[in-house]
């Protein structure tokens, strides 16, 4: 996707000490910096950061890695996204697939799109909080009960019920009409003439989880609407923009839902910034569409649970429907909140105070029991058996979308058995076995992962042995002995593919003439699990290296001798089943005897007869 000498570019121009120093509070303690970790309850600061090497380290949470990755692990985002974020705030412009860049301060610059929308951003805000013509805006976020406090973290803003406001206020700037369309806030008529798009709307920003705007969403006011009139408007999709992969509020509630790891998702801007002014900082809105897979990859590496708050209406239900195969399959722990009738979040709170609104949140459903409410309310299952089958099949269709993999859902399902085969009554067997043939017939599909960069490595909890540990650490203190360590030890000796993937970029780096160094290497990896084990790797080297008494090289060499020694042995093991288990020629057993019998003497040390 990028030039491979952007990484590079990005890593020279920034300080990491800097970038961290950011969103946690850093203090110099000897050559590091250390902070409160973002990731757990931190009251002592267990956050490291080495200025020297530009590596983090939380020794808590037992992972670290570079700049890159300390992006990653915040925003829950992948490499290409982390990478893009550095490189703007570095005022790098990266290059893409290889093609010419766009040249900067054109229309189709994205950080000259980006200023551009953080312009039109103050423009609004500003024009809601000073114009006298914005006073209409002001007592309706009023009347809803929306305060000062957020109205300024939610930076809101107002446009007047005019065609022109906006273009003509853009006369005489650096943003030029063309720039404006690009980034979806005027259009462009059949006649030629510009006008705006937001018009008599109190206007949300949409803001990426860096915190720049990107879009916007308006709300039109009851003076202003028309029978034609949409009540709310958002910005087109663009470069800037994909509404199926953002969600409003993100970047406010990014640091909440780390810490609780649960996440509320509501459905418009006021349901999310009531639930804010109420304390539940951790809420979000979908923006115009369904929950997607590309949301739930940013979700997962953030949140363990995911709450879905409902309006009380049947669309509100319905939705769920449609959405809720998708978080099975991507193994989401999901919870439904429906809310009462003809109601939504923001109404809520509003008629009934925050604290009821907490108690309510509190009140949420497993998904899997909600599908079985939803399908089976309203019938008389021991009457009604055409219903009553239908249901049945719909609730089992949902269930046989939980991977085989998915362990704890899994011990879910078999626990809503009893319960489904009461409700409908049958066995607990018919239920199984009418799962089972619909899990044969079952498309296989993609499993949703975090957020993650290719290739991607195993998501479970990476297990390396002592001997790969060893030889990692080895490494990243000794890169000149990277020849002697690719070429003496197999990929295939390591059980861990973990390790393999480290060895593997080392052993790519020296077939290429390029740099085994640490920072290198490190950079070369995109994966933040490789990362973390690289950098942990290297400062349990480097406090282990006074006491240890053997040189890396005699070290290395007990390594390999220890992974050829496996092979012998296994080799053995092989020839003696073959003695044991085959029906061999006399030769060849007699060969498979000699065999077994000079592998011993040399393990032994001693000669061979035949040696003379």
């Amino acid at each position: 996707m990028f030039d491979n000498s952007d990484k590079e570019r990005v890593r020279e121009s920034l300080d990491i000490v800097e970038v961290i120093n950011r969103t946690v509070s850093l203090n110099q303690r000897g050559r590091d910096y250390v902070g409160l970790c973002p990731w757990h309850e931190d009251s002592r600061p267990s956050l490291t950061v080495n200025k020297a090497r530009q590596t983090w380290r939380c020794w808590v949470c037992d992972k670290g890695g570079d700049i890159f990755s300390y992006v990653m692990e915040r925003e829950g985002i992948g490499f290409a996204e982390a990478l893009e974020q550095l490189a703007d705030l570095a005022g790098i412009q990266l290059t893409r697939n290889k093609q010419p860049r766009t040249e900067a301060g054109s229309v189709d610059d994205p950080r000259f799109q980006r200023k551009a929308m953080q312009w039109v951003e103050q423009q609004m805000h500003h024009f809601l909080m000073q114009s006298p013509n914005a006073k209409v805006a002001r007592d309706y976020l009023e009347n809803r009960k929306i305060n000062k406090e957020s109205i300024a973290r939610f930076n809101i803003g107002f446009t007047p019920d005019s065609w022109q406001w906006l273009t003509d206020l853009a006369k005489g700037t650096l943003y030029p009409p063309e720039l404006l369309e690009r980034i979806g806030v005027i259009k462009k008529s059949e006649k030629g003439r510009y006008y705006d798009i937001f018009r008599g709307r109190v206007m949300f920003p949409i803001h990426d989880n860096a915190g720049r705007c990107i879009a916007l969403g308006g709300r039109i006011l009851p003076e202003f609407t028309t029978e034609q009139t949409p009540k709310y408007v958002n910005s087109p999709e663009s470069l800037l923009f994909k509404k199926s992969k953002e969600l409003y509020g993100l970047d406010l509630a990014m640091d909440s839902i780390r810490k609780d790891r649960r996440v509320f998702i509501m459905e418009g801007y006021t349901d999310v910034i009531m639930a804010n002014q109420q304390g539940v900082t951790n809420a979000l809105a979908v923006l115009g569409t369904a929950v997607g897979e590309q949301h739930l990859k940013r979700l997962k590496g953030i949140a363990d649970q995911v709450v879905l708050v409902l309006d009380g209406d049947e669309a509100g239900q319905r939705r769920t429907s449609e959405v809720l195969d998708l978080f099975i399959r991507a193994q989401v722990d999901l919870q439904i909140l429906p809310l009462p009738p003809d109601t939504d979040p923001c109404d809520f709170i509003l008629n009934n105070g925050a604290d009821a609104f907490r108690s309510l949140m509190e009140q949420a459903m497993d998904a899997l029991d909600f599908r079985i409410e939803m399908e089976t309310t309203g019938i008389n299952l021991l009457v009604e058996t055409h219903k009553a089958n239908a249901a049945l099949e719909n609730i089992l269709q949902t269930l046989s979308q939980i991977p085989k993999s998915d362990n704890a859902a899994n011990l879910r399902l078999r626990q809503v058995f009893p319960r489904i085969a009461r409700r409908f009554g049958i066995t607990i067997d018919d239920v199984r076995n009418r799962l089972g043939q619909l899990r044969k017939t079952q498309t296989p599909t993609t499993h949703i992962e975090p957020n993650t960069p290719t290739p991607v490595t195993p998501q479970r909890k990476p297990n390396l042995n002592v001997r790969e540990q060893e030889l990692i650490e080895i490494l990243v203190l000794n890169p000149e002995l990277t020849d002697s360590a690719v070429n003496g030890i197999s990929l295939e000796r390591l059980p861990s593919e973990h390790a393999r993937l480290i060895i593997q970029t080392y052993q790519n780096r020296l077939n290429s003439g390029a740099s085994t160094e640490f920072a290198d290497v490190l950079l070369e990896i995109e994966d933040r699990t490789l990362k973390s084990l690289l950098v942990n790797a290297i400062e349990n080297a480097t406090n282990k290296a006074a006491s240890v008494r053997e040189s890396a090289e005699e070290r290395l060499n007990e390594l390999i001798d220890a992974y050829a020694n496996d092979l012998k042995e296994g080799q053995m093991r092989q020839n003696l089943e073959q003695l044991v288990n085959q029906d061999l020629a006399e030769d060849d057993e007699m060969e498979i005897l000699k065999q077994i019998l000079d592998d011993e003497r040399r393990r032994h040390g001693i000669s061979s007869p035949m040696d003379g």
